[in-house]
């Protein structure tokens, strides 16, 4: 008969280029336990559900102010192919979020973080997808998550929480990554882009956000991509971009509350960050002087007149990611 199973949260590695060093999610997969024979068959499915919880801390030795939050959980089956191979097969939606899972402050000091999760091959099987879980969070209010998960398995529990592999989020401004609005420009036409071409977003609150146009991030579109992170409800933005520190600033859009587009995008998704929320807000504009310009419409109310006017000779989207 196979041993207990229990379930390991590992950290994700970083990125090669060294870009992502503090760990925002987990790599799951099973191992079994040194004693004890497990609920599933070998050859035959049984019924199973997996649990994560979240254990926030205000610091990380003892003594701590903690909290405890359900996060998310997955049904399916479980069956041993053979006596050490255990494979789950889960809702091909992948994991439901818990409303609890949300921080209960005031919305204006709550942030929308990403809490990435990726399930290891040859434990799960089907099309079960890689996914980011969205939770709000005041980040203010705790330095820690301590991420844990429960196997259930024909109903009774086979490893509970205390049991489980624990990974502990470290919780910055940055980390786990904040939910926010992408903006796509096009590249201005050079065989390189010069170092100082810029892309100004101007708040109504609050100081301008410089990017510089090489940073910028290239998804395959022929756009390049930037994040602002956790717009603000009520807050409009304005874009200008500047290829050379002599050259005007163009005007690529104003008055845009780039918080719409992110409030559409609450809760589990199947798909990585990138694809979270409502569909893109596209913009296109026809060369200046031209009378063919015009927007496709796929986000929030459409723009108004003066907000097309002020794509002079530009194009791009606004989209969550």
């Amino acid at each position: 008969m196979p041993r207990s199973l229990r379930l390991m949260l590992e950290p994700l590695s970083p990125n090669a280029d060294g870009s992502r060093q503090l760990f925002d999610g987990a790599v799951l997969s099973f191992r079994a336990m040194g004693e004890g024979l497990s609920k599933a068959s070998i050859g035959s499915p049984t019924s199973a559900k997996l649990s994560l919880q979240m254990t926030f801390l205000d610091q990380a030795r003892a003594p701590q102010d903690t909290e405890d939050r359900p996060l998310a959980s997955m049904a399916g089956s479980i069956v041993f192919k053979q006596i050490d191979s255990p494979v789950f097969s889960g809702d091909p939606n992948g994991w439901t979020l818990d409303p609890l899972a949300h921080d209960q402050a005031p919305e204006g000091a709550t942030s929308q973080r990403a809490l990435r999760f990726e399930l290891a091959s040859p434990d799960f099987a089907g099309a079960l997808p890689n996914q980011d879980l969205v939770i709000k969070l005041d980040p203010t209010r705790f330095r820690f998550i301590e991420l844990r998960a429960k196997l259930e398995i024909g109903g009774s529990i086979e490893a509970d929480f205390a049991v489980s592999g624990a990974l502990d989020v470290l919780i910055t401004r940055d980390n786990p990554p904040p939910l926010g609005a992408t903006i796509g420009i096009p590249p201005p036409i050079f065989d390189e882009i010069p170092a100082t071409a810029k892309l100004v977003l101007t708040p109504s609150q609050g100081d301008p956000i410089t990017f510089a146009l090489a940073s910028g991030a290239d998804r395959g579109d022929g756009l390049l991509t930037f994040l602002v992170p956790d717009p603000r409800p009520g807050v409009l933005y304005k874009a200008e971009m500047q290829v050379a520190p002599t050259a005007p600033l163009t005007l690529l859009f104003q008055d845009i509350e780039l918080n719409q587009l992110v409030a559409q995008s609450e809760g589990a998704t199947a798909g990585p960050l990138a694809s979270l929320g409502a569909d893109a807000l596209v913009f296109e504009a026809a060369a200046e002087g031209s009378d063919d310009a015009e927007v496709t419409q796929g986000g929030p109310d459409a723009p108004s007149d003066e907000q097309l006017a002020s794509f002079d000779a530009q194009a791009g989207t606004v989209a969550v990611a």
